[in-house]
């Protein structure tokens, strides 16, 4: 009677044991997953703000080719050369502020796959 319990005992400690096991994989790879759709997430918002970034750059070079366009036929004049000023470093602010959120969403981003594979 004693040895069938300890067989019983011993049994249910193995299956203890894999049990532990078994919820320990799954806790891993729940939080694993929850930084995986982070890192999703920041991935796309740093694209977005990447995309935001190569727009004002490229409308800063068409309003900077305009602008050149219209100086040829125009008298220099300072409130014209202050207005396309103004212009100018609007899209050069607006493309540095969008090129800083990319980078800081790209760092997010690397953290978050590395934390999956940890």
């Amino acid at each position: 009677m004693k040895a069938k319990a300890a067989s019983y005992l011993n049994e249910l400690s193995t299956h203890k044991n894999k049990a532990k096991e078994l919820v320990g994989i799954i806790a891993t790879t729940g939080m694993s997953g929850g930084y995986k759709d982070a890192a999703r997430k920041a991935d796309i918002v740093a694209t977005i703000w990447n995309v935001i970034t190569v727009s004002s750059m490229l409308g800063l070079i068409y309003f900077a080719i305009r602008a050149f366009g219209l100086t040829q036929e125009i008298i220099f004049t300072w409130p014209l050369f202050m207005g396309r000023l103004y212009v100018s470093l609007t899209f050069a602010v607006l493309a540095a502020y969008a090129a800083t959120q990319a980078q800081k969403y790209q760092n997010q981003s690397v953290l978050q796959y590395f934390f999956c594979k940890v």
